[in-house]
C-alpha cells in the first residue's frame, strides 16, 4: 500500500501532460527494484539497485541492465567431517557429530533483456524481460559445529539447506509510467509481476512468483538530431 499514493500521482500526473513524446534515441538510466509481495519460505530480496540503457526502435524500445539481487537471510550449509566428539547437552555427555557449518548470502549479478511497447500516449508502456542472474563468488564463513543427530548418508546428504543455485532465470511482465520532466529527464514508475527461480536448491520450491515495484529516473543520453 506505501506504493500505491505515489504510483497512483504519478499515473495522474503522465496522462495530463501533453508534450509526452520520444526526444531521445539512447536512454541511460538508475531503476530501484523492489519484491513487495510473494516471496516464501523465509527468504527475500533486499531492494536492487540498477544501471539500465534503452534503445528506442519506432514504438518500440530495447534495453538491457546490470543489476544485483541480494537475499536475506543467510543460508547455511554443513559438510560431515567424518568424526564425532564428546559433548555436554545439558547435563549429559554425549558423542556428537562434527560437522563443517558454511555460511553464506545469496548475491547476484543480474543482466535482464527488456523489450517495452509504447502506447499512443507514450506515458504508458508494456513490457517483457528476462534475466539472468549469476550467482556472485564471496569468501564464505566457515566454523566447526556438533550436531547429536545424523543423516543417512552425512557424506552427501546435509541436514539443512542444500546451498545455493549458482545460476538463475527470471521472466517478468509489467506496464509503466513516464512522466517526462523536460526533454532530457523523466521518471519512471513500473508494477510488474515475476516468475524467479529459488536461490536455495534444497527447496521444494522451484519457481516463485512475485510483484516487483520500480522506480527510476532516466536520462536522454541521445537525443534526436545528435545533441547530447
Amino acid at each position: 500500500m506505501k506504493y500505491f499514493f505515489p504510483g497512483f500521482m504519478l499515473l495522474l500526473l503522465s496522462v495530463s501532460v501533453s508534450a509526452q513524446r520520444p526526444v531521445g534515441k539512447m536512454v541511460v538510466g538508475l531503476e530501484l527494484a523492489s519484491d513487495v509481495i510473494g516471496y516464501t519460505n523465509g527468504y527475500s530480496p533486499l531492494p536492487a539497485p540498477a544501471l539500465q540503457i534503452d534503445y528506442p526502435i519506432g514504438k518500440f524500445s530495447v534495453g538491457t541492465a546490470l543489476t544485483q539481487h541480494r537475499f536475506r537471510p543467510v543460508f547455511d550449509s554443513y559438510t560431515y567431517l567424518n568424526r564425532r566428539e564428546a559433548t555436554l547437552i545439558g547435563r549429559e555427555k554425549v558423542l556428537a557429530y562434527a560437522y563443517e557449518k558454511t555460511i553464506s548470502q545469496a548475491k547476484y549479478w543480474s543482466v535482464p533483456f527488456r523489450i517495452q511497447y509504447r502506447l499512443p500516449c507514450n506515458c504508458v508502456y508494456l513490457q517483457a524481460a528476462t534475466a539472468f542472474d549469476f550467482w556472485k563468488a564471496q569468501a564464505p564463513l566457515t566454523e566447526t559445529v556438533l550436531l547429536r543427530e545424523q543423516p543417512d548418508n552425512p557424506e552427501t546428504q546435509l541436514p539443512m539447506n542444500g546451498g545455493v543455485r549458482k545460476l538463475a532465470h527470471s521472466f517478468e511482465l509489467g506496464v509503466g509510467f513516464k512522466l517526462h520532466m523536460n526533454d532530457y529527464w523523466r521518471l519512471v514508475l513500473r508494477p510488474s509481476f515475476v516468475w524467479s527461480q529459488y536461490p536455495d536448491l534444497a527447496s521444494d520450491l522451484v519457481w516463485n512468483r512475485t510483484l516487483r515495484m520500480t522506480v527510476g529516473v532516466q536520462y536522454a543520453f541521445l537525443r534526436y538530431g545528435g545533441n547530447f
